[in-house]
């Protein structure tokens, strides 16, 4: 499932860059940042661990797979899977923004590709703190 994911995904970001039209640049933008956070996840599939509520004395979080068994310190094994939860996060944001995007489009003229940048930043500074 994984590969076939990964080649899905590969194909996407192939047909995102060579087959956008030019009046559909800024939105390939959002499309490219969506599709390299989902990819984000898959590559950090190794770093499975589970977080366990302890209730009020506090979380226990259990590491396994390729991580615990190359004996990974749990301090880089649990920053990996904070990353991972970075991806999804960004990833939810950024297609609720796609399909803002899509609505405003077809309210008003396409924004130039340097505002859809600096919108894409923005939208990203929540989930990198």
């Amino acid at each position: 499932v994984c590969f076939v994911s990964f080649v899905s995904i590969t194909l996407l970001i192939y047909l995102i860059k060579t087959r956008t039209p030019v009046h559909l640049r800024s939105y390939a933008i959002m499309l490219f940042l969506c599709v390299s956070f989902l990819c984000l996840p898959n590559r950090f599939v190794v770093f499975a661990s589970r977080i366990i509520s302890l209730g009020t004395d506090g979380i226990l979080c259990v590491l396994y797979g390729p991580c615990h068994y190359f004996n990974c310190p749990p301090a880089i094994c649990f920053c990996l899977y904070s990353l991972l939860l970075n991806g999804f996060t960004y990833y939810n944001i950024q297609m609720t923004a796609s399909f803002s995007y899509r609505y405003y489009v077809l309210r008003h003229s396409s924004p130039s590709i340097r505002t859809t940048v600096v919108m894409n930043l923005i939208m990203a500074t929540p989930t990198t703190i």
